[in-house]
């Protein structure tokens, strides 16, 4: 799937060969082909263990890129440069289906979602990459999977935070909280105040 592709991948017919242009070798359509398949295996069991979900168009839409790109790869002649335009779309479709095929299967569908109340140790894979998250129910999806999450304002940039330092999460008991009266005392927060600026100053 992930070629550098060079002028060597590329045969021409005897018309194209004169405008410089050509398709790709079928060797590497095929394999291209075959990889799109054993993803396309992966789909196929999502739709049937997932049929309501709203994600199901996403996965059609990224599949028939994956199909446009293909065939117009196989059989249009275009020049190198066209050719790995057209290569980069399917690879950016691919990558996107199977990032979120990863997600399901191994972080929605691997936590079952009655214990999500329940708190339990924590348990971070270093190897698994952080995840930036405003809303309290993914966090603690991802945390419950044991992802590292690191909270952010809704809406705000964040590009140029840099991570300093990465710490375990524990559930906050008695006497790790401070139960005593702030000094001085944080201000009143409004309901009308939710997800403002204020309100996460004062928080």
């Amino acid at each position: 799937m992930f070629i550098d592709l060079q002028q060597n991948n590329i045969e021409s017919t005897n018309q194209s060969i004169d405008r410089n242009e050509g398709i790709l070798k079928p060797v590497i359509t095929d394999a291209l082909n075959n990889t799109i398949k054993l993803l396309k295996t992966r789909d196929s069991a999502f739709f049937q263990a997932h049929l309501t979900t709203s994600h199901c168009p996403f996965f059609r839409e990224s599949g028939r890129i994956m199909e446009t790109h293909l065939e117009r790869l196989k059989k249009v002649p275009l020049p190198i440069r066209e050719l790995q335009r057209g290569l980069v779309e399917l690879q950016r479709a691919y990558l996107h289906v199977h990032v979120a095929l990863d997600y399901y299967w191994k972080v929605v569908d691997s936590v079952n979602t009655t214990d999500l109340l329940v708190p339990k140790p924590l348990s971070l894979d270093d190897r698994k990459m952080g995840a930036f998250v405003y809303m309290d129910a993914d966090a603690q999806l991802l945390f419950t999977a044991g992802y590292p999450v690191y909270y952010v304002c809704d809406q705000r940039e964040f590009g140029c935070q840099i991570i300093r330092e990465v710490v375990e999460l524990v559930m906050p008991v008695p006497p790790l909280v401070v139960t005593e009266p702030s000094q001085p005392a944080y201000s009143v927060i409004c309901t009308s105040q939710a997800r403002s600026d204020k309100k996460f100053s004062a928080i």
